[in-house]
């Protein structure tokens, strides 16, 4: 099973920026880890694109946002290790396995939409990265040639409109108010 590990007080001096500069020794590098103890590339890759990159680190999202991210992508790092698949092979049955896994572990409902999202967001990534493999897509019209067939949705808070990523796995679960 893959494990995170946190850097603590890593120096980070080259990629924080000038306002953030005070917060080095708040800011943690979460790694993730492969069960054979090989450095996990393309979830390390996310985790550093979703904590803003490499030049603006612990500025939007905070250092601490990432790491419960991390906590949260090892859940279905894990889980691929355990199915005995890769990111590659993973589909829209692996999905629904994902919230069979999940809901067998006793999480509630609106935990298992929260990481079932960062991990289509996960595979996306992959995608974007990597186009070539196919492996996801929001087009309705072409759900035979892609692996994990998911839907963009937005809602508005106030004049904010924040996208996220849904699939059929989510549907009949239940989000508490």
């Amino acid at each position: 099973m893959s494990k995170v590990f946190i850097a603590d007080q890593p120096n980070l001096g080259s990629i924080l920026t000038s306002s953030r500069i005070a917060e080095r020794s708040k800011c943690q590098v979460p790694l993730i880890i492969k069960e054979g103890g090989s450095f996990d590339w393309n979830a390390n890759a996310f985790l550093t694109h979703v904590g803003g990159g490499p030049r603006v680190y612990n500025v939007k999202p905070l250092a601490t946002t990432v790491v419960k991210k991390a906590y949260n992508l090892n859940l279905f790092c894990s889980f691929l290790e355990l199915e005995n698949t890769n990111i590659y092979d993973a589909n829209d049955s692996t999905l629904y396995h994902f919230v069979d896994h999940l809901k067998d572990r006793g999480i509630f409902d609106d935990t298992i939409i929260k990481h079932v999202r960062l991990a289509i967001e996960y595979i996306v990534y992959i995608s974007n990265r990597q186009p070539e493999v196919m492996l996801a897509s929001c087009d309705k019209d072409d759900t035979k040639s892609y692996k994990v067939n998911y839907t963009k949705k937005t809602i508005k808070k106030g004049h904010i409109e924040i996208q996220y990523y849904t699939h059929h796995c989510l549907d009949g679960l239940i989000v508490s108010v």
